[in-house]
């Protein structure tokens, strides 16, 4: 049998079961939640035809991205968590390594509830996220008991790993229970030394293969397109180390939904937008010119002219044209400005949010009946959400039961029957359908100005999550001065966001016009 080569078992094993348009999307979910200068640099801005880089450079540097993807994913995970968790540990309340694992799950100082938040979190973000469970590494012949794990606290801890981080893994039918699970999984190795893989700016990465017996570890040059065994061992635990956590399944195993797959793409289109918008701002502050070319004594047309944000347009001295001014049409700034609102009407839509409401949804503030509907609508997608994160909490104490146990599965059975772990199936979120209805029943029925008046302080942070104190006093004030008395003025109320203004020098435009200077 001819030995693999080095160069045969590098292309073998840095090739992801994911495609490149996989990958993409996940970063652009990524980019799309965390904002900042990640999605400038993705340069997810729609660049005009024949527009010159510099000023589509100008255009990401100015033009602010109103995020409405983290809002909906962190909205989301408060309401799974509103509630504690039923977590029921049976005989593991006794065992010390456990309780260490609940307080340090992640050996990097998070409970386990807290890295189980960020897993829906990031699950919300990608479709899809693993938890591997490891051991840290120490001499088997040092560590003989459990009295000296416990001393030095040596025990299984987790890690979330993101889906590009998988990068292919088998499946086969289980002989006893018939169920489909993982044979055999390959990771990036976790750890700064992995840090880079398959990254423009990465030499070398190591590859670890888990099977159910043994793992082994490859270190692959990018460079020379060679791969070498780093490391091999046994598997103690005698399973694959990693469970999936969904989002919200898809139609393939191991395949998650983002909660954002389709609204990061309006999210983006609002984006543009918002260029558009300040565009216009620029230009009707600074009108276009239109002057005769000049032709100077060589017969070249003189191009020095520079007026407004960098653009003027020229004419041949034939047309006998005269010098005047171009303004742009400001009527076109209410038609964009529809566009976002239907942009963010719809992104509610999708986010199953029409019943939370926001500013603008709550200048037509909808009955009690049709916030109703639309809560039921949410709280079935959260419930499905819940559902998919218990069964993955199953999965995960499973796996650290078998890594503290070595493999022993009629122990490991037998804590497990014990454990019980239940998420909530219904959510509080249908009790802000009647204090809604009911405010509102309120200022139509005419109450008496206090009690209308501390119903609506009552329910501010509720009707607005995501508002600041600022926005809070700004609201309470005006409800005390008796300038809000329906839900439309409630709305129109909260403060608007300060007005972008562009720097005074930008760069030339297309035809290679000069930037005015400042104090022009």
């Amino acid at each position: 049998m001819t030995a693999i080569t080095p160069f045969d078992l590098y292309q073998k094993l840095k090739k992801p079961r994911y495609s490149d348009t996989d990958k993409k999307l996940w970063e652009f979910y990524e980019d799309s939640y965390f904002g900042g200068q990640d999605y400038k640099e993705g340069k997810y801005l729609y660049k005009y035809e024949n527009e010159s880089s510099d000023r589509y450079t100008y255009r990401l540097l100015v033009t602010p991205y109103t995020n409405q993807c983290a809002p909906i994913i962190d909205l989301y995970t408060s309401y799974l968590f509103k509630k504690p968790i039923k977590r029921v540990w049976g005989s593991l309340d006794k065992d010390e390594l456990f309780q260490m694992f609940l307080e340090n799950a992640d050996n990097q100082g998070n409970s386990y509830e807290q890295v189980m938040k960020r897993s829906a979190t990031l699950s919300g973000i990608y479709g899809i996220v693993f938890a591997f469970l490891d051991t840290p590494n120490f001499d088997t012949n040092y560590v003989t008991s459990f009295d000296i794990q416990i001393k030095n606290k040596i025990y299984p801890y987790m890690t979330l790993m993101e889906p590009e981080d998988v990068l292919s893994w088998g499946m086969a039918r289980d002989n006893v229970t018939g169920k489909m699970g993982l044979s055999w999984v390959k990771i990036e190795q976790e750890g700064e030394e992995a840090k880079g893989w398959m990254s423009d700016n990465s030499e070398q990465c190591y590859v670890v293969i888990w099977k159910k017996d043994k793992w082994e570890k490859y270190l692959l040059n990018k460079k020379d397109s060679s791969a070498v065994l780093d490391k091999e061992g046994t598997n103690p635990a005698k399973i694959i180390p990693i469970a999936p956590i969904y989002n919200l399944r898809g139609e393939e195993l191991m395949e998650g939904l983002s909660d954002i797959r389709d609204i990061a793409n309006l999210n983006r289109l609002h984006y543009c937008l918002e260029s558009q918008e300040i565009q216009i701002f620029e230009n009707s502050a600074f009108p276009m010119i239109v002057v005769p070319v000049q032709v100077n004594e060589d017969g070249k047309q003189d191009r020095t002219l520079t007026v407004g944000p960098g653009y003027d347009i020229s004419e041949t001295p034939e047309t006998k044209s005269i010098t005047r001014y171009l303004e742009p049409v400001l009527g076109s700034l209410d038609k964009i400005s529809a566009a976002k609102q239907r942009i963010e009407k719809l992104i509610q839509t999708l986010a199953q949010l029409g019943g939370v409401a926001t500013v603008e949804g709550m200048r037509n503030f909808p009955s009690g009946e049709a916030l109703k509907m639309s809560f039921q609508a949410l709280n079935a997608l959260l419930a499905n959400k819940a559902q998919n994160i218990e069964d993955a909490e199953y999965n995960i104490i499973r796996n650290w039961l078998m890594w503290r146990w070595s493999g022993d599965v009629a122990k490991v059975d037998s804590i497990m029957a014990d454990i019980e772990i239940e998420y909530p199936d219904e959510f509080d979120i249908d009790s802000l359908t009647n204090d809604l209805d009911a405010l509102q029943k309120m200022i139509n029925a005419k109450y008496p100005d206090d009690v209308v008046k501390a119903k609506q302080k009552e329910l501010l942070a509720l009707i607005f999550p995501g508002i600041d104190d600022e926005q809070l006093t700004a609201l309470e004030a005006a409800i005390d001065a008796g300038t809000i008395n329906t839900m439309a003025a409630l709305a129109k109320a909260i403060p608007q966001p300060p007005q972008i203004t562009p720097p005074a020098k930008m760069p030339p435009d297309n035809m290679g016009n000069m930037a005015p200077q400042e104090g022009m």
